[in-house]
Formats: C-alpha cells, sequence, structure tokens
C-alpha cells in the first residue's frame, strides 16, 4: 500500500514530537515532494529546506528569498526573537515557515522525513508511532513484556536499533537517545570508566546497572552475541534486579536477537553488493550507466562525482579495510541526509558517491554554483568525522549521466594529487588542480619508459654533486622568480654577489642560456617533473 501524501499540516502533527511547530498558521497546505539543505541545488517547488546553522535575521531572510516557492523553511526554534520569525514568515508565505525543537539533530529529522517520502514506513506523532514495525521492535516489545520496562536494542557503537513502544515510561536520557537514535557519548564515557561495558560483554548473564547519570533510572542490560561474535546489546530501564525467570528469558531473547541480526546483516551485505555493482556500472560512464541510475533513482538529472579516500592507508590491510567501511557508513548516512537521490558505495579503497543536482538552471551558473556548494558539502562531511585522515575530491557537474566516468576520473585525479601535495587540503575541485594532474600523468608516462630528465639538468645535477654548490635549487629559485635575483637569492638565503656567482658556474657547468625564452621554460618544466617524481617516490 502507497503512503499517504506528506502535507504540511500531516508533517506537523507527525513530527509534534520533535517541537516542530509554525511560526505563524501557513496559508496553504502544500505537499512535501523533497528534503533538502539550505545550500543545495534543487527545484524549489516542493522542497523542505533545512536551515542548517541558520541564526540571526539576515541569514533566514536570504534562505527564504532564495527558497522562495518551497513548502516550508525549517529553522531552530531559537535561530530568531519570536517577533522576528513572525516577520519573516508573513513575509515569505506562502512558504511556511517552521521551528524545530533542540533535542531533534538535523540528521534525524531528515532520515524520518525521508524516509518517510520514500514509502518506508508510517511516522507516528509520538515516539512510539515513529519507531516502525520491523522484527527487532516486535523483539523489543516482547522483552520489555518480561521484564516490566522499556527496552532498547543497540549495535556496538551504541546506535539503537529498535526500541518497545513503553518509552513513555522511560526516563529523560533514554527519551533523548531515542530522539537521536543514538546513546549519548558522553552517558557511555561514564558507563565505561565505571566498568560497565567490560562486565557487559565478559557476562553471559544479564548484568544490573545504576548509572550516575542525572535522572536516569536502573537498568538491566545483556550482551548479544552470534558464536564468538559480539553484535550489541540489549537495555531495559527497571526499578530492580531481574528475577530468576527474567534474567532467563532475557539471556534467550538475546539468543534470538541474535540470530535476527546476522540475518539482517546477509540481507544488508547482498544488498550492498547489489548497490556496489551499480554505482560501479554508474561510475564507469556509457549506456550502461544509464539503466543503473534509473535503478538507483537518480534519473537523467544533472550529476557529479565525488570521491573520498583516507590518507593514511590504502584499504587493503584488514585495518584499514575496516576503517574505510566505517567512513562509508557515516559518508552514506550524511549524504543520504542531504541528497536522498544520491548513491554511495566502496570501489576498491575508494568511497565513491554520486551526487544528482536537480534545479540546476543554465549551465554556467550551475557550474558556478556546483563548484562552491560541493565544497561547502565535503567540508560539512569531514565536520562530521573530524579526526578522519581523508581526502576528498570531485569532478565537473555533467549533463548527460553516460558522460559520469570523466567527472570520476576528474575526482580520482583532485584526490592524488591533494594527497601528495596537500596543497589543497582535504578537499580539492578537478579543476583547481588540472595541472598538477597532467604533470603526474607525464611523470608516470616517463617512469613507464622507463626515461629520466634529459641534458642539461643531469649534468648539472652531476656538478652539484661534485661540487658541493646548489646549484639546480639556484636555478630553481631564478626561473621561479623570472630572473629577479634580489628576489631569487633572498628565498635561498644567500648574497645577490653568490647568487650570481652560482648562475655563472650554472652556464659553465651545463652550457645553460638563460638568455633564451625557449630553454627557461624547457628548464622550469622539466624542474617541475622532477619534483612530482620526487613525490610519487616518497622523498
Amino acid at each position: 500500500m502507497a503512503a499517504p501524501e506528506l502535507t504540511l499540516s500531516r508533517l506537523l502533527d507527525r513530527y509534534r514530537f520533535a517541537q516542530l511547530e509554525p511560526v505563524i498558521p501557513f496559508e496553504t497546505d502544500r505537499s512535501i515532494t523533497g528534503v533538502v539543505t539550505d545550500d543545495e541545488l534543487w527545484d524549489a517547488e516542493g522542497a523542505l529546506v533545512l536551515g542548517i546553522g541558520l541564526t540571526g535575521r539576515d541569514a533566514v531572510d536570504r534562505a527564504a528569498g532564495r527558497w522562495a516557492g518551497a513548502a516550508a523553511l525549517v529553522i531552530r526554534s531559537d535561530a530568531l526573537p519570536v517577533d522576528a520569525a513572525e516577520d519573516v514568515a508573513r513575509a515569505v508565505a506562502p512558504t511556511a515557515l517552521l521551528s524545530l525543537g533542540p533535542a531533534m539533530s538535523w540528521l534525524r529529522f531528515s532520515g524520518l522525513v525521508s524516509a518517510e517520502l520514500e514509502g518506508a514506513g508510517e511516522m507516528g506523532a509520538t515516539m512510539t508511532e515513529s519507531r516502525g514495525d520491523s522484527e527487532l521492535h516486535d523483539f523489543a516489545d516482547s522483552i520489555a513484556a518480561l521484564v516490566g520496562g522499556p527496552v532498547t536494542i543497540e549495535d556496538m557503537s551504541s546506535a539503537i536499533l529498535a526500541f518497545s513502544s513503553d518509552q513513555d515510561r522511560a526516563d529523560e536520557p533514554r527519551k533523548r537517545s531515542i530522539l537521536e537514535r543514538r546513546v549519548s557519548r558522553v552517558h557511555n564515557e561514564i558507563l565505561a570508566r565505571a566498568g560497565v561495558f567490560d562486565q557487559l560483554y565478559s557476562s553471559t548473564q544479564p548484568v544490573f546497572v545504576t548509572p550516575t547519570i542525572e535522572g536516569a533510572r536502573p537498568r538491566a542490560a545483556i550482551r548479544i552475541k552470534a558464536g564468538e561474535e559480539l553484535l550489541g546489546s540489549i537495555w531495559a530501564v527497571v526499578d530492580g534486579p531481574l528475577s530468576v525467570v527474567q534474567s532467563r528469558g532475557m539471556l534467550e531473547a538475546s539468543n534470538v536477537v541474535g540470530l535476527s541480526m546476522l540475518r539482517r546483516r546477509l540481507s544488508d551485505e547482498a544488498h550492498g553488493e547489489s548497490r556496489l555493482s551499480l554505482v560501479t556500472r554508474l561510475v564507469e560512464g556509457g549506456s550502461a550507466a544509464a539503466e543503473a541510475a534509473r535503478e538507483l533513482g537518480i534519473g537523467d538529472a544533472p550529476a557529479f562525482v565525488m570521491a573520498i579516500r583516507r590518507t593514511g592507508s590504502t584499504g587493503d590491510d584488514l585495518e584499514g579495510g575496516l576503517a574505510l567501511r566505517s567512513l562509508s557508513r557515516v559518508f552514506a548516512s550524511f549524504i543520504a541526509s542531504v541528497n536522498r537521490r544520491a548513491a554511495v558505495a566502496e570501489v576498491g579503497s575508494t568511497i565513491y558517491a554520486v551526487i544528482p543536482v536537480h534545479g540546476a538552471g543554465d549551465p554556467a551558473s550551475a557550474d558556478e554554483a556546483h563548484v562552491a556548494g560541493a565544497r561547502r558539502f565535503a567540508e560539512d562531511l569531514l565536520r562530521r568525522v573530524p579526526r578522519a585522515d581523508v581526502t576528498i575530491g570531485y569532478g565537473e557537474l555533467v549533463t548527460d549521466i553516460t558522460q559520469l566516468a570523466r567527472s570520476r576520473r576528474q575526482a580520482d585525479a583532485a584526490v592524488r594529487v591533494s594527497r601528495l601535495t596537500r596543497a589543497e587540503g582535504q578537499v580539492a575541485y578537478w579543476r583547481d588542480v588540472q595541472v598538477d594532474s597532467l604533470m603526474l600523468e607525464i611523470v608516470d608516462t616517463m617512469i613507464s619508459r622507463h626515461e629520466t630528465l634529459a641534458h642539461p639538468l643531469d649534468r648539472l645535477a652531476a656538478e652539484e654533486e661534485r661540487s658541493g654548490i646548489e646549484l639546480v635549487p639556484t636555478l630553481s629559485a631564478y626561473l621561479e622568480h623570472f630572473g629577479d635575483v634580489t628576489a631569487a637569492a633572498a628565498s635561498l638565503y644567500v648574497h645577490p654577489n653568490t647568487f650570481r656567482y652560482r648562475l655563472r658556474k650554472i652556464g659553465a657547468a651545463a652550457g645553460i642560456e638563460l638568455d633564451d625564452a625557449r630553454t627557461r621554460f624547457e628548464l622550469l618544466f622539466q624542474l617541475r617533473l622532477e619534483r612530482y617524481r620526487r613525490l610519487l617516490r616518497g622523498d
């Protein structure tokens, strides 16, 4: 059965628990067709725009002007004073201005609404109704009935996979975790310092925990294990230690939940393999890319490729592979939250994201907006994993999906240059490093042909080794400073007379005529090639 159409009034009814409210009553109950962020390219019509980070009248006004005609603009409840918010709401009508409470994360809110738009399930007006009806939720309800308290099922990272329907009886820390679908890192650190996790994962029986967390009631918890692998844990809010019958029931339930999680993992892996195949065909371009784009829901919209690689590892080792998989999940979750039609997959040691851009407008303005928008998107992505040593490169926006391979090659090239030089930081656009990329391709060709530097630089290098005088750096400084001896000498911290002496030495040793423009170009070109050769060798 198809999910009912999502309208503004339906949205407000479903997410009342997240303190989603209209700033003033909206005039038209419009339909919502997509969830986007303020800096994303998308058709305004039907968009639910997330004003992430918008604070102050000017910022909200600019966003509202840009998204005129959208279904609604959502801002934080504390983004504007009440009177200012009401003024903006009246000015932007018929676009509705909505406020979102502080307890609901943007990522979670976007995921919930996107899932509903995809028809993934009915989202209720309360926490209970927002949980879905999967097998794990049914297990959580059964365990809650057994132990007499609200239950959550969590994975090893403390992400909440399922919860029972009686969370209204839970304490405040639990309710906040349900909203975020993850246990607070601060709370986990408190439990870890108290040795709770050591006890939990080493015990075959449920453990009783009295958290030293403000507002938290006692908990009974048991690990979820299948064979030798730990999969997660089950937590119940209780009034006291479990009875023998309750402990035995919780143990049996953990075994059943473990089998269910294994089945789900196999299903996810099968789905992941299918998605990997589709994304691989997509980034390879050609006629197969068009069919893959249809299957992935991207359609024929303009799109670009973003490549993400770990800097410190190839991903071939076990540790690197696991780290790459973890990053892939984080990035896929974030990217899906702001662009639900994007496709993400690991291909070898690279995470590729194919990102469609809707409402791009004319090619000139679309390209300019793409360059700036994609960089903001990548930098926001990096802020989600601030300690991750990764490099992100992105290619041009292509209007023909069959040409997506070009954008992928450009993204790969941007990543390669950035990883070698770090000149562009952690994010690089292909056009910004195009010359460097071409130089690396020339060096690759030279290496494959076993070619070395041409005369006269080889003679100059030999004379430098014999005399101990820095002749090659002197020549490089002279060319880099366009023959300005004073500036070139200062860059090497030597006296101009010493620098002139070295130039005479260079002319005598290698027969170089620095007055000839063609000679200067060839020498500078060869010096650049040698620089990239050293980078590739790791010198």
